[in-house]
């Protein structure tokens, strides 16, 4: 698949995790938070995507500003969800996350 392709595939998936986000959070009443799960399940994808290397979670709850545990649930969410992240030991065990080629 083209680079094009997987971008786009990317970001169509992210739609769908944003959606059910979004969701669960509007039926329970919480409108200004499924944006927050919106806006950041693009953030988190747009940061991984300008770090080819990768980066570790501590690094990408930086980027983001939220708490290493937050950032760990937003990979594990955008895993399950089919968005093609990979796990890349770098410097012995530290694990880094990656957006798939």
């Amino acid at each position: 698949m083209s680079s094009r392709g997987t971008r786009r595939r990317i970001a169509d998936t992210v739609l769908v995790v944003a959606d059910r986000w979004g969701s669960e959070e509007r039926a329970e009443g919480h409108e200004h938070r499924a944006d927050y799960f919106v806006a950041r399940a693009f953030a988190a994808v747009a940061v991984l995507g300008t770090h080819p290397e990768g980066l570790r979670v501590v690094e990408l709850a930086a980027e983001l500003g939220v708490s290493r545990a937050t950032a760990y649930r937003d990979v594990g969410v955008l895993r399950r969800a089919g968005v093609p992240l990979e796990r890349v030991c770098v410097e012995g065990d530290v694990a880094r996350w990656r957006l798939a080629t």
